[in-house]
């Protein structure tokens, strides 16, 4: 987990690749942290990347 971003990192995560965005941030706290977006693959698992 990266507290500083707000994101979780699989373990065998490469720079460029998805993140997971926490399900404890909600979608209104989520726009202005992510303005690039995510994809939402399950209402639990959301996905996004960050540069």
């Amino acid at each position: 987990m990266h507290d500083a971003r707000q994101i979780a990192t699989p373990a065998d995560w490469r720079s460029g690749s998805d993140v997971i965005i926490p399900p404890s941030i909600s979608d209104e706290e989520a726009k202005p942290l992510f303005p690039q977006g995510w994809t939402t693959l399950r209402p639990y698992l959301r996905t996004t990347r960050v540069d």
